[in-house]
């Protein structure tokens, strides 16, 4: 479900990105300025090891990862290869702490790359619902307050979709829970076919599913969620079960004032539809 919308396990220290990487290669600077215009018995080689970490930490990119460590080794060793004009003229100890500083920042790349993917796995771990795959809750809350808070399109506006399986108990209690995690597993993979960077599915809990959709006004959206029932109608009713959704709209043109405003609103829409349906 690529977006430009924030998963939370794209930012694994909770800091934009880019302003790390930014900041880095200025810290870079720095600290080349402050080695170059200090006396010679001075040298700050290991803070380079700093930026570097953090770029480490920060990217998807092994080529800026492998392209940032050249160029904090070669600063690292700026100063040592000017002195020595030749390589006949290097000594033993000069040999031997170059490869030791090599050697040392390949090392701390390899553990802040290992850091790096713990750190996503967990994020992951904690931000997607383990039977569907789709994200859960949490990221639904975060999705959300992302769109209020950061409104980055003008004019603004976004639909919200709250979405429950209608008579989803009956198969549980007839079928038993394997058969109704099967329709769960059946929907989240018709939401995966749909999910675009402006439409986001999140599981909720139980049976009931969340869509964002950025960009969509109200036609829009319920152009949307008709397809979305007619799918979900056509495939469940081919494997032999026949299910309907019941789905709670509302759009957005000005920011709302809550999450928990949206949901409600959401929530009430959705039990009203539901109860329509079943009178």
């Amino acid at each position: 479900m690529n977006s430009e919308m924030v998963i939370p396990s794209d930012r694994p220290f909770q800091i934009h990105s880019r302003l790390a990487i930014l900041g880095s290669f200025a810290l870079f600077l720095i600290i080349f300025l402050l080695d170059y215009l200090s006396p010679n018995t001075y040298r700050f080689v290991l803070l380079y090891l700093f930026p570097l970490t953090i770029i480490t930490l920060h990217t998807n990119s092994l080529s800026l990862v492998i392209g940032t460590t050249c160029l904090s080794i070669l600063l690292e060793s700026y100063f040592t290869l000017a002195d020595h004009p030749s390589l006949a003229s290097f000594h033993f100890v000069d040999l031997a702490n170059f490869f030791t500083r090599v050697i040392a920042t390949l090392l701390i790349v390899w553990l802040a790359r290992t850091l790096r993917r713990s750190q996503l796995r967990v994020q992951l771990l904690a931000n997607t619902d383990c039977l569907t795959g789709l994200p859960n809750y949490r990221s639904a809350l975060i999705a959300l307050e992302q769109l209020i808070t950061e409104p980055a399109e003008r004019p603004f506006y976004f639909s919200v979709a709250l979405i429950d399986i209608d008579h989803f108990k009956r198969v549980n209690d007839e079928m038993g829970h394997l058969a109704g995690d099967a329709v769960l597993v059946q929907l989240a993979q018709i939401f995966f076919n749909l999910a675009t960077p402006d439409i986001h599915f999140f599981r909720l809990g139980g049976d009931e599913f969340l869509v964002l959709m950025r960009k969509k006004n109200h036609e829009q959206a319920k152009h949307i969620c008709q397809h979305l029932q007619d799918l979900v109608s056509k495939a469940l009713i081919s494997n032999g079960q026949a299910m309907s959704l019941s789905i709670g709209l509302a759009t957005y043109d000005t920011p709302p004032q809550s999450v928990s405003d949206v949901l409600h609103e959401v929530d009430v829409r959705m039990y009203g539809q539901k109860t329509a349906t079943n009178s």
